[in-house]
């Protein structure tokens, strides 16, 4: 499986999701990988500031995309993810973090991908950004309700189903402190693991 974490609009702790179902992956037995391609390498810097103490056999890969201009082509940045994932054999799981408010991130990442997650709340700030990353999706996408999102906004659930894609029945924790017990946290992404698996 090769995953990717894509939303358009910051702090809907795609790095968050894409650590600790790394973390969770792994727990369930899989080869686990990570291509950081953030433009800031969020996940590298996590990892390094959480001593690795939340996925400390984690290989991570950044990837550059620091500015529109530098980026690697589709079919570059395509090939770098398919290789990692070739070298993780058959039980391999690529989780991909992406920089928010880069539709090219966005594109690049999606065209790779097996499945896309889409981590969404019900912020009224949120809605026009869930919405356009549902659109761009292209690929078997889940959107991820955080936060205990009750429920998500209508217009949000109908954009899914326009869009052929589903709402898992997990909903994961959000939080951004790097010293907060992830293992009270991990069963919640164990259950997104299975779920995603499983689709």
């Amino acid at each position: 499986m090769i995953i990717t974490v894509n939303h358009l609009k910051g702090g809907l702790c795609r790095t968050t999701m894409t650590i600790m179902l790394a973390k969770a992956f792994q727990r369930l037995g899989y080869n686990v990988a990570v291509v950081d391609a953030t433009s800031l390498g969020d996940c590298t810097d996590w990892l390094i500031v959480s001593n690795s103490s939340i996925a400390p056999r984690l290989e991570v890969h950044p990837i550059p995309v620091n500015d529109e201009e530098n980026m690697p082509s589709v079919d570059a940045f395509t090939k770098q993810v398919e290789a990692i994932h070739s070298d993780l054999g058959d039980n391999g799981v690529v989780l991909i973090d992406t920089s928010s408010h880069s539709e090219r991130v966005l594109t690049m990442t999606r065209d790779v991908a097996t499945h896309i997650l889409i981590p969404a709340d019900d912020a009224p700030a949120s809605l026009e950004h869930t919405i356009d990353t549902i659109k761009a999706a292209q690929r078997p996408f889940f959107v991820v309700p955080i936060n205990d999102t009750a429920q998500l906004p209508n217009l949000v659930s109908q954009t899914v189903d326009s869009y052929g894609g589903s709402v898992t029945k997990t909903h994961i924790p959000y939080f951004w402190d790097l010293h907060d017990d992830t293992e009270i946290k991990l069963p919640d992404y164990l259950e997104l693991a299975k779920e995603i698996a499983a689709a």
